[in-house]
């Protein structure tokens, strides 16, 4: 009867450590999913800005707070990534993206982060590696989180004024 007891033990911690993500795991996910959308070009030479930049808003908006997208849309975030890619002949991928928590008030979580761009040559060798920090805000809406604010320091602004 015992190594029933200890079997049933060992199986409901394992199955309770294989639970949810932690918050902190959500979130990271969170800011990777909005990073890449933002950011990554797969084939710069298969891009159409317009078309492509629209298409990003609305991939991004389910990520983001309304006045958060109402921002990324009024600057145009979503076309700085693909005129460098276009302007530069290089595809853009996101590679690390680090999150650490600086304040929680209510239901407004702020993290600062560190990320690593990569612009790559069409043979897919690291042509540039672009090193950002940043500060991301996330705020619960109904049972979820969504990014309420980014500020990564325009990441590509200088890359293209470098390539225009």
């Amino acid at each position: 009867m015992n190594i029933r007891w200890i079997i049933f033990l060992l199986i409901s911690l394992l199955v309770t450590g294989c639970g949810t993500p932690s918050l902190d795991e959500q979130l990271q996910d969170l800011a990777f999913t909005v990073k890449k959308i933002h950011y990554e070009v797969t084939d710069y030479t298969k891009i159409d800005p317009f078309e492509e930049g629209l298409a990003r808003n609305e991939l991004i908006k389910p990520y983001l707070t309304e006045k958060a997208y109402d921002l990324f849309y009024k600057n145009r975030e979503s076309y700085f990534p693909l005129e460098v890619a276009r302007q530069q002949s290089v595809n853009i991928q996101v590679k690390n993206l680090s999150l650490v928590k600086v304040s929680e008030e209510n239901d407004l979580l702020t993290y600062h982060y560190t990320m690593d761009v990569e612009l790559l040559a069409p043979d897919g060798s690291v042509k540039k590696t672009l090193n950002a920090t940043g500060q991301m805000d996330f705020k619960k809406e109904g049972e979820g989180w969504k990014v309420a604010r980014d500020w990564d320091g325009n990441l590509m602004i200088g890359e293209w004024e470098a390539g225009d």
